[in-house]
C-alpha cells in the first residue's frame, strides 16, 4: 500500500496557518486614551478658557451691568440745599435705588453728571463717594457741589419748583458698577427722576400779627407777622432773605421780609 507524503505534508502546513489565523491582533487604545489626543486637546481647552473668561469680563458683564442700570430706578425722599449763590449750591441728596440686580455691588459716579429740566441744561454736579446695592436695591446719600451753567434757565426752574407739585430732573453721566471683585467703568447713566416739589406753599397760617410802629422812613408802618408756612416737598432749602408780598382783596398793601430763612421739609 503507497502514501501520498507530499499530501500529508500539505495538510500539516494548511493546519499550521490555521492556528496562526486563530491568534487575536492585540486593541488599539480608544482616541481619547491616546496621548497625542491629550497632547493636541489640553492647549485648546486652556485657550477656549481664556477666551472665555476675556469675553464674560469685558463683554458679557459689561452688557449686563449696563442692562442692569438701564432698569434701575431713582427716588429721592430728602435734598437739602445749601449755600445757594448765582453760579452753584451744596446739595445733600438722600433716596433709594431699586432694580439694581441680585449681586452685591458699588456704585461710583467717576465725573460730571449733567442735570436738565424740561431739556434745559441747568447745571452740573459732582457726585463723590461710593453707595451700596445688594439684593436688588440699594441706600442713595449723595454730597454733591452743583454748578449752575444757565442762570436763564435755572431762573425758570426755580419759579416752576416753587409752584408745581412735582418736578423731573433729568441727569446724564458715567457710572462705575464694581461687582463680583470686578469693576465695570464709564456705563452710561440716563436717568429721569421725579421730585415732589413745593406746591405754592400751601397752608399758610398766621400765628402773630403786630403793629409795632411807623416806618422810619417815613413810608408807612412796620408790621411783625409770624406764620407758618407747610412744605410739602422733598426739598429743604436754605432761602436767605425772602421778600414777600401782601394784599387785601387783590389790593397790594406792601412787603414784609424775612431774613437767614430755611424751608423746611414738612
Amino acid at each position: 500500500m503507497a502514501f501520498d507524503i507530499r499530501e500529508e505534508d500539505e495538510d500539516r502546513q494548511h493546519d499550521e496557518f490555521d492556528e496562526y489565523d486563530d491568534v487575536k491582533q492585540p486593541a488599539r487604545p480608544k482616541f481619547y486614551r491616546r496621548r497625542k489626543f491629550w497632547i493636541f486637546c489640553i492647549p485648546n481647552m486652556i485657550i477656549a478658557i481664556i477666551v472665555a473668561v476675556i469675553l464674560a469680563l469685558y463683554v458679557i458683564m459689561p452688557k449686563i451691568a449696563q442692562g442692569l442700570m438701564n432698569k434701575a430706578t431713582i427716588d429721592f425722599s430728602q435734598i437739602d440745599i445749601s449755600n445757594p449763590t448765582t453760579t452753584s449750591m451744596d446739595i445733600v441728596m438722600k433716596g433709594e435705588m431699586k432694580n439694581t440686580g441680585p449681586f452685591h455691588a458699588d456704585i461710583s459716579f467717576p465725573g460730571e453728571v449733567v442735570v436738565s429740566w424740561n431739556s434745559l441744561v441747568l447745571g452740573t454736579t459732582i457726585i463723590p463717594g461710593t453707595s451700596k446695592a445688594a439684593g436688588g436695591r440699594g441706600d442713595l446719600d449723595l454730597q454733591s457741589s452743583f454748578t449752575v451753567t444757565n442762570a436763564t434757565a435755572f431762573t425758570e426752574f426755580s419759579s416752576y419748583m416753587l409752584n408745581a407739585k412735582s418736578f423731573v430732573w433729568h441727569l446724564e453721566g458715567k457710572l462705575n458698577v464694581k461687582a463680583l471683585s470686578r469693576t465695570v467703568k464709564n456705563l452710561d447713566l440716563s436717568k429721569d427722576i421725579t421730585v415732589s416739589a413745593f406746591d405754592g406753599l400751601p397752608g399758610v397760617k398766621i400765628e402773630k400779627f403786630s403793629l409795632p410802629g411807623d416806618d422810619p422812613s417815613g413810608k408807612g408802618i412796620l408790621i411783625e407777622i409770624d406764620t407758618t408756612i407747610t412744605n410739602p416737598s422733598a426739598i429743604q432749602m436754605y432761602m436767605g432773605s425772602l421778600t414777600l408780598a401782601i394784599s387785601y382783596k387783590d389790593m397790594l398793601m406792601g412787603y414784609v421780609t424775612s431774613s437767614d430763612m430755611t424751608m423746611m421739609r414738612g
